[in-house]
């Protein structure tokens, strides 16, 4: 693969990132990870990818941790002492500016 093809694959990566971090923020708590992690790829990316690709992926998302096992390894891992609010929110704050940033160099898909 070339490294405009990699740029993009990066891209296309970090937009889903975003999307599934920002939903965890959005969702209420009740709401099951897999089920924000499917709604994520299915907005970011899944457009991308052929039939089998988008199965697998949606099957394997089954497997995304619940939120609450996630959220305290990630906080005690990078949390810099912030709630889970503060953490998610800081975190999609600063996705969209590199987002956007690499929108205007590589162009919305």
């Amino acid at each position: 693969a070339g490294i405009t093809q990699i740029l993009f694959s990066m891209h296309r990566t970090m937009r889903f990132t975003i999307a599934f971090i920002d939903g965890i923020n959005r969702a209420d708590p009740s709401v099951d990870t897999p089920s924000i992690a499917r709604e994520a790829y299915n907005s970011s990316v899944a457009r991308h990818h052929n039939w089998a690709t988008r199965k697998m992926t949606t099957t394997v998302m089954g497997s995304v941790p619940a939120r609450r096992e996630m959220m305290e390894s990630i906080l005690k891992q990078d949390g810099n002492n912030l709630s889970e609010a503060a953490f998610l929110e800081g975190f999609v704050r600063r996705a969209e500016i590199l987002r956007a940033r690499t929108d205007s160099i590589l162009g919305k898909e």
